[in-house]
Order: structure tokens, then C-alpha cells, then sequence
């Protein structure tokens, strides 16, 4: 009998890591994509500081708008996963919490 409850609660807790660590990894990389995202901003943001020309920094605005834009979608796309109610708890055991929209423009 003792062999049994062994089994299962070893069976258990190979489940429960399995769980976190598939949600780790699909968190961490999520969390990737908006590192990635704000890096975008950062640097269209300092390339439209650096702008010589008016026709460099009109580029350089566009660039940066769109890189806003995509990263309020990454945002909107990791908050809905992270909000699901098969994830949630995990996640945020795992401390992945609620991410901010960025939206306007940064002026310098």
C-alpha cells in the first residue's frame, strides 16, 4: 500500500513541476518579446533625438510610432495569457505580474 502512495505522490509532483516549468518557459518568453519591444522603442526614440534633418526625423517619428504600436500589442497579447485562468496563479507564483500599455509617444 505504502509502495502506491509513493507512486502517485511522486507521479503528482513530476505533474506540478512540469506545469510550472511549462509556464515558466512560456512566460519567460513572452517577457523576452516585451524586453525586445521596449529596446525598439528606445531606440527610435534616440534616433528621433539624434534626428539632423527634418526628413530624418519624420522617419525616425514614424519608426518610433510603430514600435509603440507593437509593443501595445505584445503587451495586449501577454496580459491575455497571463490572465488565463489556467496560467494565473501559476504565474504569478512564478512572479510574472500585469504588464503596462505604453500609449503615446515618449517626448524629449
Amino acid at each position: 500500500m505504502w509502495f502506491l502512495i509513493l507512486i502517485t505522490a511522486a507521479a503528482i509532483s513530476a505533474l506540478i513541476i512540469l506545469w510550472f516549468y511549462t509556464v515558466w518557459k512560456l512566460f519567460s518568453r513572452l517577457r523576452g518579446g516585451l524586453i525586445s519591444a521596449r529596446q525598439q522603442i528606445y531606440l527610435h526614440q534616440k534616433s528621433a533625438d539624434e534626428a539632423g534633418s527634418w526628413a530624418d526625423f519624420n522617419c525616425a517619428s514614424s519608426q518610433l510610432s510603430l514600435s509603440i504600436k507593437l509593443f501595445n500589442e505584445t503587451v495586449r497579447q501577454y496580459n491575455k495569457v497571463l490572465h488565463k485562468p489556467y496560467y494565473f496563479f501559476t504565474a504569478m507564483i512564478l512572479g510574472f505580474r500585469t504588464e503596462k500599455q505604453q500609449l503615446t509617444e515618449k517626448k524629449g
